[in-house]
This record gives C-alpha cells, sequence and structure tokens, in this order.
C-alpha cells in the first residue's frame, strides 16, 4: 500500500478513535480503575494525536535524501519489517498501544496486539476501529494468548520479525 494511503488511513482510524472517545474513556477506565475525566483528557486525546501525527507524517518522510558532503549521496528507504509484535502492560493500555500500532502500521508493517490479560479492553476497540478506518484485512491483529510466543505457535510457522515491549516479555 503507498503511503500516502497509510497515511489517510491512520488519520481516518484517529478521527474514528475521537468520535468513540467516550466509550473508549470508559473502556480504560473499566480495564484500570482510573477516572473517566483522565482517561478522556490524557488517554484518548493522546491516542488520538500519536495515530494522526503518524498518519499525517508518513507522507513527509518517505524516502529522503541524507546529509552528506558534495560529492556523495546517501538515500534513505523506509521499508517494511514484516509482522511487529507489541506487547502492551496494564496501564495506559490504549496510549501504549497506539504508540506501538501508529509507526509500525505508518512503516506498513503488520501488527499483533497483545494487550495485558487485566486491561483488553480498550485494545479489542481500537483493532475494531482501526478496520473500519479501512486497516486491511490481517494487518493489525490482537491477542489474549499468555505470551506472543504462545500466539505465534498456535498461528503461524514463524515468529514476528520485530517485538516491541514496554516490561517483561513475559507479559
Amino acid at each position: 500500500m503507498a503511503p500516502a494511503e497509510r497515511g489517510r488511513i491512520l488519520i481516518r482510524f484517529a478521527e474514528l478513535v475521537q468520535e468513540n472517545s467516550v466509550e473508549l474513556a470508559l473502556l480504560e477506565t473499566l480495564d484500570v480503575g482510573k477516572p473517566i475525566r483522565y482517561s478522556q483528557s490524557v488517554d484518548v486525546s493522546c491516542a488520538v494525536s500519536c495515530l494522526r501525527w503518524y498518519g499525517e507524517a508518513i507522507d513527509k518522510i518517505y524516502d529522503q535524501i541524507a546529509p552528506t558532503s558534495t560529492d556523495s549521496l546517501a538515500l534513505i528507504t523506509r521499508e517494511p519489517v514484516g509482522v511487529v509484535a507489541a506487547v502492551v502492560p496494564w496501564n495506559y493500555p490504549m496510549l501504549i498501544a497506539a504508540w506501538k500500532i501508529a509507526p509500525a502500521l505508518a512503516a506498513g508493517n503488520s501488527v499483533v496486539l497483545k494487550p495485558s490479560e487485566k486491561s483488553p479492553l480498550t485494545a479489542l476497540r481500537l483493532a475494531e476501529l482501526a478496520m473500519e478506518a479501512g486497516v486491511p484485512l490481517r494487518t493489525l491483529g490482537t491477542t489474549s494468548a499468555r505470551s506472543i510466543q504462545s500466539y505465534h505457535a498456535c498461528h503461524s510457522k514463524s515468529s514476528p520479525d520485530t517485538m516491541i515491549s514496554i516490561g517483561s516479555f513475559h507479559a
């Protein structure tokens, strides 16, 4: 998919998160017990900002010329790495999920999002909104498996190409 199309999808994803901010704030509050006002003013608004930033940045940073001396030329090419496994902790699950999902999708990767078993609700809803925004099928998935390794043992013949985690990889 072309970078401009990925950008449009991420911006639409951000708009859908904003449109569903009350529901997402409620889910975040149910998941982690923080005040709903905080969930809406921090978690949802920062997740929207993150998704929108990456959506708008895609066509502005793609394939640049690196600064070099006058007798050299160096090009920067951004290429997808493949499948990104993103393990998200129980605290700030929606915001941290956005931090992982947005750059991975912007770069053209597929994402397997593994939220904490203690706070899965917003991750599941974000995946639904991503599909509604136009993220292609099998590009963003969620798992509630005990670990990302057990998910891949059941669902594929290979492990993810990249793994991102905040906290323990045993999450």
